[in-house]
């Protein structure tokens, strides 16, 4: 992201109180576990780390519908 990094866009998104309730998924190539404890913080529903097989990946996107959308199942 060229002028800000996704955990300075989570944090102002979940400071705005238009957007605050969005539920936010993190995909992120660092390793660093820290980064995962910093996104959940600050209000991320879930932290993927690419790469990713797309098997994982559908698995991981269908588990967060499940746990964080209930309330927009069909």
């Amino acid at each position: 992201m060229p002028k800000l990094t996704g955990l300075e866009t989570l944090a102002r998104m979940k400071a705005d109180p238009r957007t605050r309730d969005i539920a936010a998924v993190v995909f992120s190539s660092g390793l660093e576990e820290d980064l995962q404890a910093e996104a959940l913080a600050l209000g991320a529903a879930a932290y993927l780390r690419k790469p990713i097989a797309i098997e994982d990946y559908e698995r991981a996107v269908g588990a967060f519908f499940r746990n964080c959308c209930k309330d927009y199942a069909a």
